[in-house]
């Protein structure tokens, strides 16, 4: 969390008592935006719908990384768009 109280929400974190030139600068430090895949690791409600409870993790977590992307959720090109080059 680099320091800074954060809180995860749904596919975002929510940071207080932070100026927007200080999150550039946090963010133009990180090596790389995590993927879909790996932001899956985290979530904690996979569960929602009636069947979920027969379908492995792996595949439920699978399940939504594949939904974050069909939305077109592409981290790495949104946030070049949002950083100054």
């Amino acid at each position: 969390s680099a320091g800074l109280d954060c809180e995860p929400n749904d596919i975002g974190v929510c940071v207080e008592e932070t100026s927007p030139s200080e999150m550039f600068e946090l963010l133009s430090r990180m090596d790389r935006i995590p993927s879909a895949d790996e932001l899956s690791a985290f979530v904690v409600n996979l569960r929602t719908a009636k069947y979920d409870d027969f379908v492995p993790d792996a595949l439920l977590r699978r399940a939504w990384a594949q939904r974050l992307i069909a939305r077109g959720h592409d981290f790495g090109l949104e946030l070049s768009r949002l950083l100054p080059s």
